[in-house]
């Protein structure tokens, strides 16, 4: 009989080809088999699979070797844990396996030497926050540091030693590490790093204390004879001295003293020093014996002040550098932090000096002698050093000084010889960019390697810094001590940088508020830097820094030496020749100190370099020295005249001065002088002594001359000059001359200026100023141009030659003695564009005159038209130009005039106007001025004293850098708690010395060091900087070296190359492998190989060649073929050179090995894996290395398949589904539910986990397919069968015998394509076993027709017996099972058939929907719920499946329809539940909202991000409320926009969404039922966030609200907001028209009306006023116009308007308007005034003691007019005359307040005494006379008719009787002191009454008046600023000088009136007289203020 045999010796599932066409030794499918294994020698065969045993050691005995203690639970205790990632260490034989569950999230630990498990890490408080469905594949572990990312939170990495030493012995108590709780910092790649920098404490000494560094100590014994002999020479060397010091020094014994001291006499200052050695000391180091070292032979014999220091010489600690200090961390792991902050600059300058001989400043010298830095940051726990480091400002090296071990916090510096250098590349490391959460991570090339990374972070626009700017200035404490400060004429830009808690750091960030400059005005000040953030911080920003910007170049300071005036009107000035480097042609120079004086130059002083000699110029070489002179006279025949080259003059015989008439050489040089007017020098080209001598009295002796050029037109001085007037005459030769002061000298050229006289030539004493003409103009009294056709152009005094505007010669503008301003009018002024246009040409200048006169600074003085004298010289300080016509045809030129107001003071004493020309009045005929004269001033003489020992000191003006652009960091890093703070910042880049001078750099040398602007550095983004994702990118870290202790893991330093990114069309990275030095990177779509530490060089034909290089990452290389890993990790599993992985996207599982890339799926299997990957959720992969297997499990699918490399084949499906597996030592190691499990466990084989499975396998028998074949038996060799055995007895009646079986090898089914059958038992026979096999009953499912007896062909005639094949179909379905799917089951059974014999039962498979669970326990089938034809239903598990199995009734039959048996299920699916965890709600508002955030849920199960709440719970598909937030503003604020959000971080997963909506309500708590509602009506917003779940939990979401408010717009609707009158509150006297505007909301009503002199108020109608009342409304401008007439009047007149509004229109309150009260208040009504003249009058009243005897002087002009200067109202004279019985005594002259109502009724008026007989007594008369002889200058004029009277008793005293006087009065003196200097005290006024002598409100007191006499009522008032303050912020306090002659003062406040800077506080006072009042007394008192708001 023939026997097809089959074997398995070629090992695999074969689901692919066509059931005939697989081979044999391949199978269709099977379940937990193994295939060729190295178990003996049964290679070929097929075995059952060994099962797993959980490890639960927990306590290792080392001495007995065993295990004393196991882990008593499963899962250690913890509630739904699951594994979430693995990793072996094979150098350690130990795996770590990750675990989350409901308690905490673990790390375990197994160890396979001791086979015990420990915690490594357990969190309790939702650090690491493990996900269950997020698998963790990026797990790495270097020599004991086990690195992971998750794709998360924060990449980490722990010392596993450390952190297990922290666990306790369970896996639910949070590890500590260091003695606490761990906290997530303490476990993450990135390092924290300090953010504060070092302070420095400095001093200039060694020692410290009294009498060293700066800080002196006196000599208390000092005398004449200390240190000198009588004869002012000083005593010997050697003697010895006692000295007593105050206070007590820190001195000791053979301590070397410098001793200084300063004696002045005659203005003139001598500095000594004495320098002895201590010899001994006593009296705790006050006393003590010296012995004299050295003293000055000529040391002055007086008693002089010592000042003692210590000499500490040569002990200086960076003398030329400028250090700075930083810090850093170190960890217990040998990783190092970044630098923190670099600290100020540790240097301590010196005094200024800065000589031009020495060419360098001493100022700027390096006296640091001890130096301590101190550390201000705590160090986290694992920090065991700190290093501080040090770096000069010109070295881009950072040097480690010392380390701190541990406790220590300071470092004394000792010495400045540094070695030991920080790599170069720290400095480029200012963060580590470790990504904020990575996808893939390894480690090779001993580096930590991340790919598909996220770095950087969003920052919204509510975000963006608002920035508060602004500059800080104070007065340096000392001039020329030096302090840091801000460098002036610079602008800076500032910004900020926000940092998150690992130090990662955003760009710089600015607006256009950052920048200030800070001008030349604070180059003598202390300048700071002040910020202040008004923005809200971005919500990942723990801290912020600021950083400046400032791109100027470098600059130098130099040293003047001496100036020489060049030939062309400029300057020459000379510097050392060791500063030429510092100043460029082209460039600028600034002045910032004035020569010979510590003065700063606060004028602009700018001065462009217009030449640069190294030598002297020959000009200045070229010397001027008089060789003769003369005084002579013009000689008639051609006498010296501008424009003249001949003239002649007479002059002295030859004979008599020879070395005049041999002076007339062709070098020689002549100048004449008229008076003390000088004209220039002029060449002399030819001339001298003619030989003709004139007749009459010497001189006679006649010369002539030819210039080189005509006499200038400045030469005003000879204008006028006649025959025989007296000229003198000057000659002067031209020579060269080398000056020792042009040796080691170069020589700068500039212009010259007022700017540059005053600060440099006026400060040489001993220059004798002389002033040359430059230009002059004569300035006519009346105007030369008479109008029309008229083109004359000149300067006059007044014009009353036009048509209009005429300015009378009473209204000129000439100088008048005492003012600082005149007026000049020029006629005919051109027009703008063509001459005939009517519009003034203001940018023509006219002339240079003109031109002149309108410029600060201009020198000029005048002529007088009959005396030809010149006046004093002034200066122009300012000034305007008027543009006027003279007549109504303003298109002419001759119609255009222009007014020059020149204002000008005395250029030396800064006096207005003080010489003697005038008009007489306006009459113009005396010595009027009729020539203006615009000056320079020139020197004379010799300049070799020009230098000085403090010279003026120039700066360079340097140019923009072009660098980048660059920004400093600042200084410390400031949590952003402080966000919204004023900040001062550290930043400073120069020292200030007071005087002007901003020194940088070195003793101010050239190419000197110079203070950096900073150390680290940032920049801002062209683009976007936002949170990035680098899907296609690798960054690496610092190198590990554990041999040479290098730890740089940490280390990701961003200037460096330290990323790769590879093709994005590849998709993104998912996992990375090293092999080898390859770097194998798993992409979505593609597998690459990227070179580590080597390259590829491509041959021309292709091929590659590798090379070496130090790139840590090289060419990325594709593997052929078109696969990746799609998006998933963890299908990755390896061994040896082999890698296996899935890509789901292409239903593929992969190998990649030396031959590349294969798709192993396809070997039999491609169709299972196309059509179930994509169902697979996770596709985990692991290697078995004791069978060689790689085994895939298929999440979801609940699957898992072997394959083997030893058969290229998939062998076996395996009924085990693990969370991990790896392989150690050659054993096969699952987790499941966070246990370990081995799979060694032979004696239960197929048992995985606890249950039990069985081994399948479905052979094909497929030999000659094409031949029909019939089966009888079955046989195979191996182990037993599985036997049964039928239980008979009485329980089941034994007819239905229950059955039981052996475990063994059976046959279910056989099936071919015509018949099936089966055999359940074989039997052995000769070594095989076997067995018949049983075929199926016939059934009309099975039927075969060739089983009928009639075959062939033909035609059916007849059939009998069963013809109707009377089959129906029975449909079984299961319902009621919500949340599951299950399909129907139908099968045929022919009419009248058992169902039970065709089927006992049929299984139907119910599966759970999407986000359900359906559990088989939960189902039921009742009995009574079966009916006929089922007898039972059972449910089993099957994965995520339930089988329910369906028994039919046995003996029940078919009937003859179609049968549907419904069967009712009790019991559902359930919906999963999962949690959203974690949900921030973060918000960007202001303190004006209040911020409300409720989370939905039940107890702790909400998502609140706490670590109280458990989650909030909710079904797949099922959108829930989880949280609302509130926005509740305060009732004076309303939104800014409507409030809005962004969802900020989600997870990816499509199915989850969030829904927030948005509602408004108002305070009522009432819905708004608009969607966009007006802003102002809403009070609260109210967010509703609701959530769709997705299939699998949440956490770590967030979502970002702004809400951002503004005052509450005042609701103006049907409202009058004010009034504004035109013109002012005054109608004129002559009439005019004012407008009033109201202004209100459109349509709303109002009434106005006008009462005129209290006559009745009249309402305005539209047109006139009526009696009648009308309303009217405001048109649709907003603006209601109402015209006011004020006719012309005799008499004063008040108008009274009024707005009222019409119901239902209100007011504003308070109203908006332009009248106002007194105290600033708006009025309304308000009140108008039309005024008529008003009249002044002035007199004397009586007193008691003195009688009136003159008349009243008065003056009238227009009610608050201004008179014009120099009218009849502008002035008058007085003469008041009295009469007294007794003799009258002046105590004063009488002043403006001693007149009644003096201030009153608006008058602005002052009162002055004649200079001569200004008050006159004469006592020799009876009566006894007084006269008052004075003017009253009134500038303008009051509102109505005043009387003003002068109190004769405030000045003037009478004798009582006798004859005799009072002796006078004591005039009261206040003082004043405090709130910062700037105020001054007015007049005091009090009244009082002895009984003889009394005042009221009198400023001084009677001589002879009592003791204790009241002072009452007192007066006065303080003037000035009081910088903001209220009155309430304001205290006086008043008190008497120690010798006053009062006492009882009391002081109150009054009223503070005016705006600061200039305001009035008025206060009243008492007091008492403390003695009789004599001509001694003392009537001075001081009134203290104090300031709340200090200035």
């Amino acid at each position: 009989m023939p026997d097809f045999k089959h074997h398995f010796r070629l090992g695999k599932m074969n689901k692919d080809l066509d059931e005939r066409l697989v081979p044999n030794g391949e199978y269709r499918d099977a379940q937990n088999i193994e295939i060729s294994t190295s178990e003996g020698d049964d290679v070929g065969t097929i075995q059952n699979v060994i099962g797993n045993t959980r490890l639960n050691g927990k306590v290792y005995n080392s001495n007995s070797k065993s295990l004393t203690s196991n882990w008593s639970t499963v899962s250690f205790g913890l509630t739904n844990a699951s594994c979430v990632g693995t990793h072996v260490n094979n150098e350690i034989d130990k795996i770590y396996w990750f675990i989350t569950s409901n308690e905490a999230d673990c790390i375990a630990e197994y160890d396979e030497a001791t086979k015990v498990i420990s915690p490594v890490l357990v969190d309790a408080n939702n650090i690491l926050k493990f996900k269950s469905n997020q698998y963790i594949t990026g797990i790495n572990m270097i020599e004991g540091m086990l690195c992971w990312t998750d794709n998360e939170t924060e990449p980490k990495k722990i010392d596993v030693d450390i952190f297990k030493s922290g666990c306790s012995s369970n896996f639910t108590t949070h590890t500590t590490f260091h003695g606490v709780a761990f906290v997530e910092s303490d476990i993450t790649v990135a390092k924290k790093a300090p953010v504060s920098a070092p302070t420095l404490t400095m001093s200039t000494s060694l020692r410290g204390g009294n009498g060293t560094g700066t800080s002196p100590v006196l000599i208390s014994n000092s005398s004449a004879g200390l240190f000198a002999n009588n004869d002012n020479t000083g005593k010997t060397a050697g003697t010895t001295v006692s000295l007593v010091f105050s206070p007590a020094p820190n001195f000791q014994v053979n301590d070397v003293l410098s001793l200084t001291a300063v004696y002045e006499e005659a203005a003139s200052l001598t500095n000594y020093e004495v320098k002895v050695r201590i010899t001994s000391l006593t009296n705790n180091g006050v006393n003590a014996t010296c012995v004299l070292q050295v003293v000055p032979t000529d040391l002055v014999y007086q008693t002089l002040t010592w000042e003692v220091l210590l000499t500490e010489d040569g002990k200086e600690l960076f003398e030329y550098k400028f250090p700075r200090f930083a810090y850093r961390w170190k960890y217990n792991s040998g990783e190092y932090s970044t630098f923190s902050p670099f600290s100020d600059i540790a240097f301590k300058p010196s005094t200024f000096e800065y000589l031009s001989s020495d060419g360098y400043n001493v100022g700027m010298t390096n006296n640091l002698k001890n130096l301590v830095i101190n550390i201000t940051d705590a160090k986290p726990a694992d920090v065991e050093e700190v290093d501080v480091l040090y770096k000069e400002s010109n070295n881009n090296l950072v040097y480690v000084v010392d380390t701190l071990k541990e406790g220590e916090t300071s470092y004394t510096l000792e010495s400045e010889i540094i070695s030991k250098v920080v790599e170069a590349n720290q400095m480029l490391r200012p963060w580590d960019n470790v990504p904020r959460k990575a996808k893939a991570q390894e480690i090779t090339a001993n580096r930590l390697i991340y790919a598909n990374y996220l770095q950087q972070f969003d920052i919204p626009n509510i975000n963006m810094p608002d920035i508060d700017m602004s500059i800080n200035s104070a007065q340096i404490s000392t001039v020329k001590e030096p302090e840091l400060s801000v460098k002036s004429l610079r602008t800076y830009q500032a910004g900020v940088v926000y940092v998150d808690p690992y130090n990662r750091q955003s760009p710089v960030f600015t607006d256009s508020n950052a920048s200030k400059k800070i001008g030349k005005s604070n180059a003598e000040l202390v300048n700071s830097i002040s910020l202040k953030l008004n923005n809200t911080p971005p919500d990942w920003a723990t801290h912020f820094k600021y950083y400046i910007k400032e791109t100027s170049n470098e600059y130098y300071n130099l040293a003047m030496d001496r100036y020489y005036l060049a030939e062309d009107g400029n300057v020459w000035l000379s510097f050392p020749s060791s500063e030429r480097n510092k100043v460029q042609e082209d460039s600028y120079l600034i002045l910032k100190k004035q020569h010979d004086s510590d003065s700063f130059v606060s004028q602009k002083a700018r001065y462009k370099v217009l030449d640069i000699s190294n030598d002297a110029p020959d000009f200045i070489k070229l010397t001027k020295k008089a060789v003769g002179s003369t005084d002579g006279s013009c000689h008639d025949s051609s006498i010296p005249q501008i424009g003249s080259t001949v003239f002649k003059f007479k002059g002295p015989d030859p004979l008599d001065n020879p070395s005049f008439a041999a002076g007339f050489t062709s070098d020689g040089l002549i100048q004449l002088a008229v008076g003390s007017l000088k004209t220039d020098k002029y060449n002399i080209v030819s001339g001298g002594y003619t030989g003709v001598e004139d007749s009459g009295d010497a001189p006679k002796h006649v010369y002539q001359v030819t210039i080189g050029e005509p006499l200038k037109e400045g030469e005003t001085m000879l204008n006028g000059l006649a025959d025989d007037d007296a000229i003198t005459i000057t000659l002067f030769e031209e020579k060269f001359e080398r000056k020792p002061e042009f040796y080691g000298r170069f020589f700068v050229k500039i212009n010259r200026n007022d700017t540059f006289d005053s600060n440099i030539i006026d400060t040489y004493p001993d220059v004798q100023a002389e002033y040359g003409i430059t230009n002059s103009r004569t300035i006519y009294d009346n105007a030369v141009n008479t109008g029309r056709g008229d083109g004359r152009q000149e300067a006059s005094w007044y014009d009353t030659r036009g048509k209009k505007n005429d300015i009378s010669s009473a209204n000129n503008g000439h100088p008048v003695l005492g003012r600082g301003y005149f007026d000049l009018y020029w006629t005919a002024s051109p027009s703008k564009g063509n001459p005939n246009k009517k519009d003034h040409d203001k940018t023509n200048t006219i002339n240079s005159f003109l031109k002149g006169l309108n410029q600060a600074g201009q020198l000029f003085r005048f002529k007088g038209k009959t005396s030809n004298t010149v006046s004093e010289v002034y200066k122009v300080t300012g000034g305007e130009i008027y543009y006027n016509y003279r007549s109504n045809r303003k298109r002419l030129s001759s119609s255009k005039r222009r007014r020059y107001r020149v204002e000008f003071e005395h250029v030396t004493n800064q006096t207005p106007y003080e010489d003697t020309f005038t008009t007489n009045g306006g009459n113009f005929n005396g010595d009027w001025i009729d020539e203006i004269q615009l000056l320079e001033k020139v020197i004379s003489g010799d300049n070799e004293v020009l230098t000085s020992d403090n010279p003026a000191v120039w700066e360079t003006e340097p140019k923009e850098s072009a660098e980048l652009d660059l920004y400093y960091e600042t200084g410390n890093t400031y949590a952003v708690s402080q966000h919204g703070n004023t900040h001062t910042l550290p930043f400073k880049n120069c020292y200030s010395f007071g005087n002007g001078v901003e020194s940088n750099r070195i003793r101010d040398d050239y190419n000197a060091v110079q203070i950096d602007k900073g150390v680290k550095v940032s920049t801002v983004l062209a683009e976007q900087y936002k949170e990035e994702r680098r899907k296609s990118g690798l960054i690496y870290s610092g190198i590990f070296n554990s041999t040479s202790g290098i730890n740089r893991l940490n280390q990701f330093i961003q200037g460096e190359k330290i990323t790769k990114d590879i093709n994005p069309h590849y998709g993104g990275i998912q996992k990375l492998h090293a092999r080898n030095t390859d770097l194998i990177t798993f992409c979505e779509d593609k597998v690459l190989k990227i070179l580590a530490n080597k390259d590829a060089l491509f041959n021309a034909d292709g091929n590659s060649n590798l090379t070496s290089t130090n790139r840590v990452l090289g060419q990325a290389v594709p593997f052929v073929g078109d696969y990746g890993i799609s998006k998933n990790p963890e299908s990755f599993s390896c061994y040896a050179f082999r890698m296996y992985f899935a890509d789901k996207n292409r239903g593929a599982i992969l190998r990649l090995s030396r031959d590349g890339l294969t798709p192993i799926s396809e070997i039999g299997m491609g169709d299972y894996f196309r059509d179930n990957l994509p169902l697979a959720a996770t596709i985990l992969g692991s290697y078995d290395d004791s069978k060689g297997l790689y085994n895939v499990t298929l999440g979801k699918v609940n699957q898992t398949l072997s394959f083997d490399e030893k058969t290229n084949g998939w062998p076996s499906f395996k009924s085990f589904v693990p969370e991990g597996g790896e392989s150690l030592n050659n054993i096969y190691y699952t987790i499941k539910n966070g246990d370990i499990w081995f799979h060694t466990n032979t004696a239960l084989r197929n048992n995985f986990y606890g249950d039990q499975y069985e081994s399948s396998v479905n052979v094909l028998i497929n030999d000659e397919a094409d031949t029909i074949k019939g089966f009888k038996t079955v046989n195979y060799s191996g182990s037993k069968s599985r036997k049964y055995t039928k239980n008979y007895d009485a329980g089941n009646d034994y007819s239905n015998p229950t059955e039981t079986f052996t475990k063994g090898w059976y046959c279910n089914s056989i099936v071919t394509d015509e018949q099936s059958g089966d055999v359940r038992e074989f039997k052995e026979k000769e070594g095989r076993w076997y067995n018949y096999v049983k075929g199926d009953p016939t059934t009309i499912n099975n039927l075969d027709t060739q089983e009928f007896s009639v075959q062939g062909i033909g035609r059916l005639s007849a059939i009998s017996g069963d013809t109707n094949l009377a089959d129906r179909v029975v449909t079984v379905e299961l319902t009621g099972v919500a949340n599951a799917t299950v399909a129907n089951k139908t099968f045929d059974v022919e009419i009248g058939t058992e169902i039970h014999s065709e089927n006992a039962n049929i299984t139907m498979t119910i599966v759970p929907n999407e986000g359900a669970t359906v559990t088989a326990s939960d189902l039921s089938v009742s009995g009574g719920a079966t009916g006929n034809y089922v007898d039972s239903v059972a449910f089993a598990q099957s994965g995520a499946n339930v089988i329910a199995t369906v028994n039919f009734t046995d003996g029940v039959n078919m009937p003859s329809s179609n049968l549907n048996i419904s069967l009712a299920v009790t019991g559902d699916g359930a919906l999963n539940i999962y949690k959203l965890n974690d949900l921030t709600l973060k918000n960007n508002t202001d303190a004006n909202i209040t911020v409300a955030n409720v989370y939905s849920g039940s107890g702790n199960a909400t998502a609140e991000p706490t670590n109280s709440a458990t989650g909030f719970p909710g079904n797949y598909a099922t959108q829930y409320t989880v949280a609302t937030k509130t926005f509740d503003l305060d009732s004076t604020h309303q939104f800014k926009s409507y409030p809005s959000f962004y969802i900020h971080t989600q997870d990816d997963d499509p199915e989850s969404i969030y829904e927030v909506t948005r509602s408004f309500q108002q305070s009522n708590g009432s819905t708004i039922t608009q969607s966009n509602p007006d802003l102002d009506v809403i009070d609260k917003c109210v967010f509703t966030i609701k959530y769709k779940f997705g299939v699998k939990e949440t956490g770590g979401d967030v979502i970002i609200f702004n809400a951002q408010s503004e005052l509450r717009k005042i609701d103006e609707e049907n409202k009058i907001t004010g009034y504004n009158v035109s013109g002012g509150t005054t109608g004129s006297r002559f009439g005019e028209t004012k407008n009033v505007a109201i202004y209100g909301k459109v349509g709303a009503t109002f009434t106005f009306t006008l009462n005129i002199d209290s006559a009745g108020a009249k309402y305005w109608d539209g047109d006139s006023f009526e009696s009648s009342s009308t309303t009217l409304t405001i048109p649709s401008t907003g603006i209601y116009n109402i015209p006011i007439v004020f006719p012309e009047t005799s008499s004063s007149k008040v108008y009274i308007g009024q707005v009222a509004a019409v119901s239902p229109t209100a007011l504003l309150s308070p109203l908006n308007g332009n009248v106002l009260d007194a105290s600033g208040n708006v009025t309304n009504p308000f009140t108008l005034n039309q005024f008529t003249d008003v009249t002044l009058t002035l007199n004397a009243g009586s007193s008691s003691a003195v009688t009136t005897t003159s008349s009243n002087a008065t003056k009238s002009f227009t009610a608050l007019g201004f008179p014009v200067e120099g009218s009849d109202a502008f002035s008058t004279n007085l003469i008041f005359t009295g009469t007294a019985t007794n003799n009258i005594t002046k105590s004063r002259d009488p002043e403006v307040d001693d007149f009644s109502n003096y201030n009153s009724n608006s008058f602005d008026w002052d009162f002055e005494v004649n200079e001569i007989n200004g008050v006159v007594i004469n006592n020799n008369v009876s009566p006894k006379t007084v006269t008052v002889n004075a003017s009253a200058i009134i500038e303008q004029y009051g509102s109505v008719d005043t009387t003003m009277i002068l109190d004769w008793d405030q000045f003037l005293t009478v004798a009582t009787g006798g004859g005799g006087t009072s002796g006078g009065s004591r005039l009261y003196t206040p003082l004043i002191t405090g709130a910062g200097g700037g105020l001054i005290m007015g007049q005091v006024r009090a009244s009082y009454n002895d009984g003889t002598f009394s005042g009221t409100s009198a400023k001084n007191v009677f001589v002879g008046t009592a003791n204790n006499t009241s002072l009452t009522s007192g007066t006065g008032v303080i003037y000035g600023n009081f910088y903001g303050n209220n009155v309430n912020e304001i205290t006086l306090t008043i008190t008497a000088t120690n010798s006053a002659a009062m006492d009882n003062l009391t002081i109150t406040k009054g009223t503070l009136v005016g705006v600061a800077p200039s305001q009035d506080l008025h206060y009243t006072w008492t007091g008492q007289t403390s003695e009789v009042i004599d001509s001694a007394s003392d009537m001075t008192f001081t009134v203290a203020v104090a300031l709340f708001n200090e200035p």
